[in-house]
């Protein structure tokens, strides 16, 4: 479970507790538009996680 989740309107980032490591990681899934899960890609860095696929898209100006 992530110890904290944040966005900056690209990129969803992940943090996890230190003590996760990748062999204990789990697979990352968002919602597609049609409301079905599906296996996104991620980068990790130490404990922190982050995807393009799990940001919510840009607000109409």
């Amino acid at each position: 479970m992530p110890s904290a989740v944040a966005s900056d309107g690209v990129r969803t980032f992940l943090s996890f507790p230190p003590g996760v490591i990748a062999a204990e990681a789990p697979a990352l899934f968002a919602l597609s538009p049609s409301g079905n899960p599906q296996l996104v890609n991620y980068r990790q860095q130490g404990a922190l996680w982050s995807s393009t696929a799990c940001s919510p898209p840009p607000s109409a100006a």
